[in-house]
């Protein structure tokens, strides 16, 4: 985690002067163009999905990527972003050893 916040830009969603949630950008520009990665979010808000009112906001942060992607093993995540127009475009594969 350390790393990846290291490169990345912090920013945080306040309420009335209180802190509802964080959340951790990082830019990566690659030859097929710009991706933005949201390396890390936390908040909370009684009453509010969170996910469902800082996404769009984030995605008009980054409207001048390519792309914007998240790694998540949070089906319930998926599934509340797949509803915002996210897509999978990817499997992670991992053996223990």
């Amino acid at each position: 985690m350390e790393a990846c916040l290291a490169a990345a830009q912090l920013f945080e969603v306040k309420l009335d002067d209180t802190v509802v949630a964080r959340y951790a950008l990082q830019q990566v520009t690659r030859e097929k163009g710009v991706e933005v990665f949201i390396v890390g979010a936390a908040g909370s808000l009684p009453g509010v999905d969170l996910v469902a009112a800082i996404t769009p906001y984030i995605a008009q942060q980054c409207a001048a990527a390519d792309c914007l992607t998240i790694n998540t093993r949070r089906r319930g995540l998926v599934r509340k972003l797949e509803k915002q127009g996210w897509e999978l475009s990817s499997y992670v594969m991992r053996k223990k050893l």
